[in-house]
């Protein structure tokens, strides 16, 4: 019994200093070179990551008002880079899954604005919804929260 628990902690502390090696040569690795793509993209500059700006929205919240629960809607916000450095949104995430976003993937340059489409899916939605959605950047703070109304009204079956 002592030998397996002599064995089983010799490979235990092997395994936990392979694995602090490698993250800190992939750490080291990603400060001096490009972080690696996501698969059909492009390597991004770790720069972009780390340089901070700052970007506006042209609102943040919209109303879409009384709809159908019938078929989804969808809005668009205007995002802009306001600050000197590039803006890259990172994500934007809905806070139920009837809320989707599509963002700028590619960095916006200073000045430079593009549109975030949301869409809403309002089927099982009747009455009031808020919905949010959280857009993450490379702006200080790291989160940004905008706002989905509407009032689903439900339609005869």
């Amino acid at each position: 019994m002592k030998k397996y628990l002599f064995v089983s902690a010799v490979a235990l502390t092997a395994f936990m200093f392979s694995c602090n090696s490698e993250t800190e040569s992939t750490a080291t690795s990603a400060e001096t070179t490009e972080v690696a793509p996501v698969p059909g993209e492009e390597a991004m500059p770790t720069s972009v990551l780390t340089e901070l700006t700052s970007m506006t929205i042209d609102r943040m919240e919209h109303d879409f008002g009384k709809i159908p629960d019938t078929a989804p809607v969808e809005t668009k916000f205007v995002i802009t880079n306001t600050g000197d450095k590039p803006l890259l949104v990172t994500n934007a995430q809905g806070s139920c899954g009837c809320t989707v976003p599509e963002y700028p993937k590619e960095p916006l340059a200073p000045g430079e604005s593009r549109d975030m489409k949301v869409s809403f899916n309002p089927n099982g939605k009747e009455g009031v919804n808020n919905k949010t959605v959280t857009i993450t950047a490379n702006t200080e703070p790291a989160t940004t929260i905008i706002n989905i109304k509407s009032d689903v009204t439900k339609t005869a079956e």
